[in-house]
């Protein structure tokens, strides 16, 4: 009898959450799984042949090549393995965005949601606000289809920047025409905000630079910054998400951790909106001698319209980076 079945939580796997309420285990991967023999008597004995990772063998001398193991360690090189591939594509690119790259791509598995009944996830959700399988699988597993190369249906916009306390970033994202068309189809925008803080580990309290993200929607990037400008924060509310019903992960949740990701998943935008990104960043009192000065980050925005068969996304998203380019160019002069 095997515990779990084919992309279930393997009966060993670790699980979060982590210090804070963070999210923890970002990611999740291949790590086989185990079975116990009951028919014959052996339930106590855990069999993992024919279930676990294909592996190196470390006593090959005498012995075959390559081993079968289970483990959460043989899930961990997988992950490392893509972040390798990611470093070859981007030679230049930070342990933050390589971080950000992958979490960004991740998808909560089908079979992991499934695994918990449905009286048991309302209960866990009601006693701890928050779900199971979130707990269990993090952001969920990579899934390489966009990971390494856009394509005319899924765009990745990259951003690598420095920021300093109590101060915000705006990112508009040059969305389109065609992709905030009118007519109802799913899209989707995913956002992921990583950064690495200075830590002290004798406290529970110990992140001492604190970063977070919004996604907002408005007129102009004026209208948006007169929300998170100090001067006007009197007569003008702080921004929280613009749209929380089909976004797949709260604000308050993913704001524990040091890599944050949602999805939202859009039916039928107003045209006449823009899209803005806007990063935060509130340092600890305690933390200002840990901190730097200019605290690095690294955003990943991933832009998907898949039921669209004529997308062009990746050329006309192209096109409006091309002219802001430009007009920066002339403003320049």
């Amino acid at each position: 009898l095997a515990p779990a079945t084919e992309n279930q939580p393997s009966p060993f796997t670790r699980h979060g959450p982590t210090i804070k309420g963070a999210i923890k285990p970002e990611l999740v991967a291949m790590g086989g799984n185990l079975a116990s023999p009951i028919r014959t008597g052996n339930e106590l004995n855990a069999v993992m042949r024919g279930m676990g990772v294909l592996t190196c063998n470390s006593r090959f001398v005498g012995n075959t090549l390559f081993s079968e193991i289970s483990g959460t360690s043989f899930a961990a090189p997988y992950i490392t393995h893509l972040a390798g591939r990611l470093l070859n594509n981007y030679p230049k690119a930070s342990a933050n965005l390589l971080r950000a790259l992958l979490v960004n791509h991740a998808n909560m598995l089908s079979e992991i949601e499934s695994s918990f009944p449905e009286d048991m996830k309302k209960s866990y959700r009601s006693a701890n606000g928050r779900d199971a399988f979130r707990d269990i699988a993090g952001y969920g597993a990579v899934d390489e289809g966009e990971l390494f190369r856009s394509s005319q249906n899924a765009v990745v916009l990259m951003a690598e920047e420095k920021i300093e306390n109590n101060s915000h970033h705006f990112f508009e994202l040059p969305l389109p025409d065609d992709f905030l068309r009118s007519q109802r189809a799913s899209r989707e925008i995913r956002v992921t905000l990583s950064y690495c803080p200075a830590v002290r580990t004798t406290r529970i309290d110990y992140v001492a630079t604190k970063m977070s993200f919004r996604l907002v929607k408005d007129q102009s990037l004026e209208s948006v910054q007169r929300h998170f400008n100090h001067s006007t924060q009197d007569e003008t509310k702080t921004r929280n998400d613009d749209a929380t019903s089909n976004r797949d992960i709260s604000a308050e949740l993913r704001g524990k951790g040091t890599v944050q990701s949602s999805t939202w998943r859009i039916k039928q935008p107003k045209p006449s909106e823009k899209w803005f990104v806007v990063i935060t960043r509130q340092d600890r009192d305690w933390g200002e001698a840990l901190s730097f000065e200019q605290e690095d980050y690294a955003l990943v925005v991933t832009v998907t319209d898949r039921e669209n068969e004529e997308a062009q996304l990746y050329s006309q998203i192209s096109q409006r980076i091309e002219l802001k380019a430009r007009e920066r160019a002339r403003a320049r002069v």
